[in-house]
């Protein structure tokens, strides 16, 4: 039984590429839809080919790319090329992924936006290297997630919490996973 995609209602469709159960070839039909929120569930289903995801990865719709990095087939060249989105929503997403590599937690651990460097330093594949980077930030949110991160040495630790005892920074800091909201991300 052959369906019509194109005579379908936009929610419908987002319906149908949101299932898990959804073929190959359909999703990749639904990958070229005029609706920005149809590509969107193409691009957070986990069935999507890769070739599919590279495509929509450069997608106009942010929305769009940030279902990409958000999705965890994604490859690390994938997430590599986004993670110098100008979208700090996509970006931020890029830094959560587990797939995200070596080399681009690195990059990001040095990104504009506090909560994209958050991001890096929750992410427990976070590299060493990216995390005596992120000793340096600003923001004592930062510290304190890659002050309790198993990758960080302990002298590290002991030298962020010095920091924060200097400065007056009490102990009952525990900045929130939740204060760290993509909803906060601006341009």
């Amino acid at each position: 039984m052959d369906i019509n995609l194109n005579k379908l209602e936009w929610k419908v469709k987002c319906a149908i590429a949101s299932s898990r159960f959804v073929g190959v070839e359909v999703l990749n039909l639904l990958a070229k839809d005029g609706h920005w929120q149809v590509r969107k569930q193409v691009a957070a289903n986990t069935n999507t080919p890769i070739d599919t995801l590279n495509i929509l990865s450069k997608d106009a719709q942010s929305e769009v790319r940030q279902a990409v990095a958000k999705n965890l087939s994604s490859t690390g060249e994938i997430l590599d090329q986004l993670s110098s989105d100008k979208d700090p929503r996509v970006r931020f997403e890029v830094a959560s992924n587990a797939n995200t590599v070596y080399k681009t937690l690195v990059g990001l651990a040095l990104d504009e936006k506090e909560e994209v460097r958050a991001r890096v330093a929750l992410n427990e594949n976070t590299p060493r290297e990216a995390l005596l980077l992120m000793t340096a930030d600003y923001s004592v949110r930062v510290k304190y997630f890659v002050s309790h991160h198993k990758n960080t040495p302990e002298e590290i630790r002991e030298y962020i919490n010095k920091q924060h005892e200097m400065q007056g920074i009490c102990g009952c800091l525990e900045p929130s996973v939740e204060l760290l909201d993509e909803g906060e991300l601006e341009d």
